[in-house]
């Protein structure tokens, strides 16, 4: 396993990490050794890439930042998924990190752009003139029922929320 303490610094507050100066016996030329030194030693390691988390490449392999924080603070790499509790996926502080299985990952989403209802498992079902509720725990929909008014398949869904162990702020927008 990689101990990335030789390449990087890490700033606990911040959860942010910064590349540290590199010996020279790990290039080929001092030419090289002093560019990289120059563009890189002491800066940010990483960029946010198309995925929206912070990330870098070290020893040609990418890793996210959350991932690399989380190694600092426990001494290894997570085995399962890294959940920023607030969903904010660039605040890589530990304490916005928890290590969790890939279904309760999924208890910890924000709202999808698409929905129209403003509530997470709440929408509008005009065929039946009906607003329906539904949660998904595990990958399986769980119909809660058709409600006469929005406001009881709201109630519906967060009781059901509360009932499947789904992260307080699961649904933000």
């Amino acid at each position: 396993m990689i101990d990335f303490s030789l390449f990087l610094r890490y700033d606990r507050k911040r959860g942010k990490l910064f590349w540290k100066l590199r010996n020279i016996s790990w290039f080929k030329t001092s030419r090289s050794w002093k560019i990289w030194n120059t563009k890189y030693a002491g800066k940010e390691a990483g960029t946010v890439h198309s995925h929206g988390y912070w990330s870098f490449s070290l020893l040609g392999k990418v890793y996210k930042r959350s991932r690399v924080v989380w190694y600092f603070e426990n001494g290894c790499l997570p085995e399962k998924f890294i959940d920023h509790i607030d969903g904010k996926i660039l605040d890589d502080r530990y304490k916005n990190l928890r290590h969790v299985s890939h279904q309760e990952n999924m208890k910890n989403k924000k709202i999808p752009s698409q929905n129209t209802s403003g509530v997470m498992g709440v929408r509008w079902k005009s065929q039946m003139n009906k607003w329906n509720a539904f949660i998904s725990p595990n990958n399986r929909q769980i119909h809660l029922g058709y409600f006469d008014k929005k406001e009881e398949a709201i109630k519906a869904r967060k009781e059901a929320e509360t009932r499947y162990g789904f992260h307080k702020n699961h649904g933000r927008k």
